[in-house]
């Protein structure tokens, strides 16, 4: 952007206001391609409208304020190995006042989410979704916001849509309720208008822009809001809906959206708006780029962490899982299928997906070995697909059998045989294709999970267009988060059986300390009355770990611990090929 412009939009008096707004940001560093995004060039912006406002701060002029309208935290490689911690530091640092929640934000589950906003310097809001049992805005989020920015008077509020309950993969919807987002500001605009004398209030969103600009239109309409800021959408967009101007900034500090905000006769009004781009051409911010840069060490050595154990050889090799069903499979398929609320019917991703090429030893499960077996990014997507539909991705499954394609399926939830001899597109044997334990019905309509890759019709996938999409790759969690996800279920539930086998431990040792103060003074005696009958298999926990853990087939309980042990299932069988050992399905 043309410096002047940069100049004319910072505040000069006490009258003018800038603002600063992005949305949607996943990558730290920068990308090789124009524009090239990146933390640190992204924060050499903000400082210059930062500088520029204080060549003017004698006449009172504010900083600038900065908002995000959510997501940050999830989905990305680093977040992968860092849990997105490494966000709270790039944001501190680029002097954010305000954000909303983003549906990503909540990738690894609400209390993950809470300790990451305690850490953030500044509030995260949400107003129209609130937890049930807990009576409180949703992870503890703030309803509303003032912010007293030199002589302005701001209301904040964070609006999200209700789609957006349906891609929290990690949180029961049954458990929150949902304010429409227009009777939200009816009840909470009027109120912090008359409470604070405020000068505007600005609605920070995570809405798709068609819900954007019919909020808008309405909010006009009954003057409820004057700015709104959005985020969820990844595309740019400023424009003016009646009296409000609703503003998307693009993703991954790519893009920012200066405001200039006037008051003049006791109106407020926007009077200019800038897009300005992080190429390659905008310097880099000294402070954040060391923020960024240890941030990479730190993945060089989290990568060695061990983040599970696997209690079985799993079979990763292409010659294997590109043919027939494996335990590696399975354990990533059933991932995939329990990993995201509500839980799908059938989860299928083509065997491409899965990189490794080895089989991993039994024993430590390391970050490293998670990036091995799945180092894309890879989107999922939640459809509603007809059983028809269902068969004829498992006929494009099996049709290059045995050539080692990557479009051989790995599945979760269903069962089916093949017979290779057959000619493709007819291989799936009548009536062998089980969801469940029921046979699939053609005229029936699943709940299937896959990947975006296959919906674009890859790989000679073509469901698609028989296929709802229920949640889009925008807002399904990615397929390592949820593999990250399970292994802290497991450790989780580990824990709690741990301290359960502790206090049975500590009763026995009590009573047998007390049987044996007793026998010093009393002849004879019986039975010692204490029952020492192996209990590991006690699992009411109360906070629903086990019933989680006891819809994987991969994990066991054995002597008070979770196990995950993989195995197979007959859930592909090639009728052509020798048996091969399962166990009950």
């Amino acid at each position: 952007m043309d410096p002047a412009v940069a100049e004319r939009l910072a505040a000069r008096t006490q009258d003018e206001l800038t603002i600063l707004h992005f949305n949607d940001v996943y990558e730290i560093e920068e990308r090789a391609q124009e524009p090239v995004g990146g933390a640190a060039r992204f924060a050499s912006v903000v400082r210059r409208y930062e500088r520029g406002c204080q060549v003017h701060a004698q006449d009172g002029a504010p900083q600038p304020l900065v908002l995000f309208s959510g997501d940050c935290f999830h989905p990305s490689m680093m977040s992968t190995v860092m849990g997105g911690e490494q966000m709270v530091p790039v944001l501190n640092a680029l002097n954010v006042r305000a954000a909303v929640i983003g549906n990503h934000d909540l990738d690894r589950g609400v209390a993950h989410l809470e300790d990451l906003m305690r850490e953030c310097s500044f509030p995260w809001l949400i107003s129209n979704v609130r937890e049930k049992k807990k009576a409180r805005a949703l992870a503890n989020g703030l309803e509303s916001l003032v912010v007293h920015w030199g002589t302005w008077e701001i209301g904040v509020l964070g609006i999200v849509e209700n789609d957006w309950l349906c891609t929290l993969g990690q949180v029961d919807v049954e458990d929150l309720a949902f304010e429409d987002p227009i009777a939200c500001v009816r009840r909470l605009a009027p109120e912090m208008r008359a409470t604070h004398r405020l000068d505007l209030v600005i609605a920070l969103t995570h809405m798709r822009e068609n819900n954007d600009v019919a909020f808008a239109k309405q909010a006009s309409a009954e003057g409820l809001v004057d700015l709104v800021l959005g985020g969820h959408d990844h595309h740019y967009v400023v424009r003016k809906v009646d009296d409000v101007y609703v503003c998307k900034s693009g993703t991954d500090f790519r893009d920012l959206t200066a405001i200039k905000v006037v008051r003049e006769d006791a109106r407020v009004c926007v009077v200019e708006t800038a897009h300005e781009q992080i190429t390659s051409d905008v310097p880099v911010d000294g402070s954040m780029q060391q923020i960024v840069d240890s941030y990479s060490a730190k993945i060089r050595a989290e990568v060695q962490k061990e983040i599970g154990f696997i209690d079985v050889d799993m079979d990763a090799r292409f010659s294997e899982i590109r043919t027939a069903e494996t335990n590696a499979g399975n354990f990533v398929m059933d991932i995939l299928r329990f990993g995201v609320y509500p839980v799908a019917d059938i989860a299928f991703v083509n065997a491409g997906t899965l990189r490794a090429d080895v089989v991993f030893p039994r024993g430590p499960f390391r970050i490293t070995d998670l990036l091995r077996l799945l180092p894309m990014l890879d989107e999922t997507v939640v459809v509603e697909m007809p059983g028809f539909a269902v068969v004829e991705a498992m006929e494009n499954s099996v049709s290059k059998y045995p050539s080692l394609e990557g479009r051989f399926a790995q599945v979760s939830g269903m069962r089916f045989e093949f017979d290779p001899e057959k000619p493709p597109g007819a291989r799936v044997v009548p009536g062998s294709v089980f969801v469940g334990d029921e046979p699939l019905r053609e005229d029936a309509m699943y709940r299937v999970i896959t990947k975006q890759y296959m919906m674009e019709n890859k790989d000679g996938y073509s469901f698609s267009k028989h296929s709802k999409v229920l949640v889009d790759s925008e807002c399904a969690p990615m397929l390592p988060t949820l593999m990250r996800n399970y292994f802290k279920l497991v450790e989780v539930a580990n824990a709690i059986a741990s301290m359960r086998a502790n206090k049975r431990d500590n009763v026995r040792n009590a009573l047998l300390a007390w049987r044996d103060k007793a026998a010093l003074s009393a002849q004879g005696g019986g039975g010692n009355g204490i029952d020492n009958d192996d209990d590991s298999d006690d699992e009411s926990d109360t906070d629903g770990t086990s019933i989680k853990l006891k819809r994987y087939s991969s994990c066991r309980m054995t002597q008070n611990k979770y196990t995950i042990a993989p195995q197979l299932e007959g859930r592909i069988v090639n009728i052509r090929a020798p048996k091969r050992k399962v166990i009950n399905p």
